[in-house]
């Protein structure tokens, strides 16, 4: 009978977006749910019309950092982040984006919850604040 591996299986893998170097000097990869955070963190911040080559990618935001803080632009934000994410995203499934506006900071605190599709036994949570343009 074979050993039971407890190495963690690498599903997803991708270089760093800033070119990171690891402990040996090579560059750094991201795997699995490192990953997904990294694409989920690019969806959103990138408006749709700056990738030349494909420019319906994105996450439609800015209309509304610029509106007031609460709790209607707090769902408006939390659906346009699900739809791009569910869009542009599919190595994940969203189960749960809630948005908290919190006018005292101009900001909202946005939770992510998600499994990856190959791993559904796992929920993952990516915490971002988005900083409201509003005044």
């Amino acid at each position: 009978m074979g050993k039971v591996s407890t190495v963690p299986v690498e599903i997803y893998s991708e270089v760093h977006g800033k070119f990171a170097k690891d402990d040996n000097g090579d560059v750094q990869k991201l795997f699995n749910a490192d990953c997904i955070n990294h694409s989920i963190r690019a969806i959103i911040k990138t408006k749709p019309g700056e990738r030349v080559m494909l420019p319906e990618f994105g996450c439609n935001l800015d209309w509304l950092l610029f509106e007031p803080i609460d709790e209607d632009t707090a769902a408006k934000i939390g659906y346009e982040i699900t739809n791009a994410i569910g869009r542009w995203e599919d190595r994940c499934v969203i189960t749960q984006t809630l948005v908290i506006p919190k006018p005292q900071d101009s900001t909202y605190d946005v939770s992510i919850d998600y499994y990856l599709v190959s791993l559904p036994d796992q929920i993952h949570r990516l915490n971002i604040t988005l900083i409201s343009l509003s005044t």
